[in-house]
């Protein structure tokens, strides 16, 4: 297993698990604390930036590539990119302010093969008025397909921007039957979404 020096925040000898891998034929990495996955980078996205951000976020911490520890949450993407509709769950520990973890907790409740506006979900956290702020956290999303921000869509429910890699956010919404082939928007948005999961 390859080793990587950290600068981070974490104690002196932590180790953070790192893994390349590819899906769909496209490179991926994702690494993950011990309590679960906090970064999934995609298609686009130079190795730089991920161990940058891991630097940033996980000072002193050792970086260590290991890709059997990881194998689960890559045969997750593995599954999204397939069209599967079950797959496993696997824990995850995404690093964010309250705010922006707030606005993954409730897009992590977006069903499979439905959509949610920033201003919905704005709405549903009790600030009405916070559409480009939850824009900003769903942007800020460091787990994509975990935490499935490609069901966040504008108020007129075409597809916005997905980081470096728009095209698999617009191949996720076709294989789960909301995005037509041929079409860049998954068409008008519910007024009334279903309900998600209550907070734990």
């Amino acid at each position: 297993m390859e080793e990587r020096a950290g600068s981070g925040l974490t104690p002196s000898g932590q180790a953070v698990f790192w893994s390349g891998f590819e899906a769909g034929g496209r490179p991926f990495r994702v690494a993950a604390t011990e309590k679960g996955a906090c970064r999934l980078s995609l298609p686009g996205e130079d190795a730089g930036a991920f161990f940058r951000w891991l630097a940033v976020r996980f000072t002193r911490a050792r970086l260590v590539e290991d890709p059997a520890r990881l194998e689960p949450y890559a045969a997750v993407v593995r599954a999204c990119l397939c069209g599967e509709a079950a797959h496993p769950v696997v824990p995850l520990d995404p690093i964010g302010t309250p705010f922006q973890r707030a606005v993954w907790e409730v897009v992590a409740g977006i069903p499979r093969g439905t959509t949610l506006a920033y201003g919905e979900i704005a709405k549903r956290l009790g600030f009405p008025q916070a559409s480009r702020a939850v824009g900003a956290a769903v942007a800020a999303n460091p787990l994509p397909l975990f935490i499935p921000t490609h069901r966040v869509v504008a108020s007129d429910g075409s597809v916005p921007g997905y980081g470096p890699s728009v095209p698999i956010k617009e191949e996720l919404l076709r294989l789960e039957g909301i995005l037509p082939r041929g079409r860049s928007e998954p068409g008008p948005v519910a007024s009334s979404p279903p309900a998600l999961p209550a907070s734990p």
